[in-house]
């Protein structure tokens, strides 16, 4: 494809239907790992060219593919594409026996039928799939003399239309991380799949590994390694000699309010979420990695300017977190990355076969960044403003063991100053309100 003629086409009035084949046309090429790579290579050239989200991509099976060959290379090439194409649909092409099984697998969501191949045994006696898009029927040529060409005569079912329009820059201001995440992801795959051999593990395991990667240079070691566990070294190197992941991390630019949401801070939330897995232990566990971690580090912000709110710890506590407008330990940047930790993270555990790429272009380009808040007062504290008050005062100044001995730990890894349970529960007050005030202007901000 040359520079300016999509441009052409689509000004021409006509469509186009991408299709992904670099080979394809043997048995061997087809395997699950390569249907991985081929999703990421796709994902990137279609949108280098500006293809909307939602465009079908078709992937090309280009021989005379054979019962066998579709149960054992076919059928798990479909599976890596699928594992990492969220932001497009998945397509096949290929013979009609090809596009009826990948299909009734869900594996595809229309078929482009290779019908000119007409001694292909894949044609012979099988019917157009059900989902059929394209149907190649004939060669016809036009033009004359050097605008002679030939080319495939198609009829379309309707069922895909093609793109008849480009984007020329991203359309969700978040793409760029996340087509950062989905290069890491695909190296967590590379690299877990070389260890586990259980399909029920592989996922879930690669999912850690990629926030550990994300956690390597600013969460490691002492309170973040109790909260989120070690941090898995061989994998951090693995991922550093890949060529396609880069050496700084891309922050996530939140499509909502346009405000950066660091993805380091987002990522060790996350890791705990993952990283634990009994009910009581995680939630309080996950809570002090992710938005208690910040209520007690706060603590500083409001020490250090309580003079300038004539040391009223509830105003000036309230100021501070969640602003995006001042220096803080609990900015909008922190609030929002512990909640969309959060949720993402019950996203991950309730669907362990999803990889963390997929949850998070789900989460971002769809309502679920816009209802973060009510989602996370619903699922952290069911919606009752007492208990969400109770539970940031038990954080703050509760005096069991467990929490405790964790606040301390917190409290000394931070350098967070003494205060007294009186201002303790002040900003645990000012936590309350700003979680329910940002909850209703998100609500009735962008409905």
């Amino acid at each position: 494809m040359q520079p300016g003629e999509l441009e052409s086409i689509f000004n021409a009035g006509l469509t186009v239907f991408p299709i992904y084949q670099t080979t394809g046309d043997e048995a061997s090429y087809f395997s699950y790992e390569q249907g991985e790579s081929d999703a990421q290579a796709a994902y990137d050239a279609a949108r280098s060219y500006g293809f909307k989200r939602g465009t079908t991509i078709y992937f090309a099976v280009d021989f005379d593919a054979l019962g066998y060959h579709i149960t054992n290379n076919i059928i798990p090439y479909f599976q890596g594409v699928n594992e990492l194409m969220n932001f497009y649909k998945v397509g096949v092409y290929g013979p009609r026996n090809v596009g009826i099984t990948v299909s009734e697998n869900g594996l595809a969501t229309t078929s482009f039928v290779a019908g000119l191949s007409t001694g292909f045994s894949g044609n012979l006696g099988y019917p157009l799939p059900d989902n059929w898009a394209f149907d190649q029927i004939s060669t016809i040529s036009i033009g004359s003399g050097e605008g002679y060409i030939s080319i495939d005569n198609n009829i379309k079912s309707g069922r895909d239309n093609g793109s008849s329009s480009f984007v020329e820059d991203n359309p969700n201001p978040v793409d760029d991380s996340l087509d950062q995440l989905g290069r890491i992801s695909l190296v967590g795959m590379q690299y877990t799949r070389a260890f586990i051999s259980d399909e029920d593990e592989l996922i879930p395991k690669s999912n850690l590994l990629v926030t550990q990667y994300y956690r390597k240079d600013r969460y490691s070691g002492g309170f973040w390694e109790l909260v989120s566990g070690p941090i898995t070294d061989d994998f951090v190197t693995y991922a550093n000699e890949n060529p396609n992941i880069n050496d700084e991390f891309i922050d996530l630019i939140d499509p909502v309010t346009g405000l950066t949401v660091g993805i380091e801070h987002t990522m060790a939330t996350l890791s705990a979420e993952l990283y634990n897995d009994i009910p009581i232990i995680t939630d309080r566990v996950t809570d002090f990695a992710g938005w208690t971690g910040d209520l007690v580090t706060v603590i500083k912000d409001v020490h250090e300017h309580q003079d300038e709110y004539d040391g009223d710890w509830y105003e000036c506590a309230k100021d501070y977190i969640g602003t995006s407008t001042k220096e803080s330990f609990f900015s909008f940047d922190d609030l929002a990355g512990d909640v969309d930790a959060m949720n993402i993270g019950k996203n991950l555990r309730e669907k362990t076969d999803s990889t963390i790429y997929n949850e998070f272009v789900s989460y971002y380009h769809s309502n679920q960044v816009h209802n973060r808040f009510s989602t996370f007062f619903e699922l952290r504290f069911n919606s009752d403003e007492k208990l969400l008050y109770e539970q940031a005062e038990m954080y703050l100044i509760g005096s069991t063991p467990d929490i405790a001995g964790m606040r301390e730990i917190l409290v000394n890894s931070y350098e967070v100053p003494d205060f007294t349970n009186d201002r303790g529960k002040q900003v645990a007050r000012a936590f309350t309100d700003v979680i329910l005030e940002i909850d209703k202007y998100f609500l009735e901000g962008f409905e």
